[in-house]
């Protein structure tokens, strides 16, 4: 996320104030930017994702709601070679979690 505050077209960009709220929440950021972290809370997200996933197939199979319900997942737009390599990482994530993607 910290390379990303440099990047152009950034999927996250943030506004120096300079409140020390924002820079203890920097600071909480920041150590979660390790290898170890980020794969801690990938899988926690695709937890959250596939629970998401099932209570909406549940609200569906109880009430009979229908609509153009789609599961084929998301599209991601790479503008570099090294955004594309870094979804390995994802990819990885989602393997050991046993994710199809």
């Amino acid at each position: 996320a910290i390379k990303w505050l440099m990047e152009r077209h950034a999927p996250l960009a943030i506004k120096a104030t300079g409140d020390i709220d924002q820079y203890l929440w920097m600071a909480q950021m920041l150590r979660n930017c390790t290898a170890s972290r980020y794969a801690v809370n990938k899988e926690r997200m695709v937890r959250l994702s596939e629970y998401s996933r099932d209570c909406l197939d549940e609200l569906r199979a109880e009430t009979g709601i229908a609509y153009e319900a789609r599961n084929l997942g998301t599209t991601q737009l790479f503008r570099t070679q090294a955004q594309l390599d870094g979804a390995a990482k994802d990819i990885a994530v989602l393997k050991e979690s046993g994710v199809p993607f």
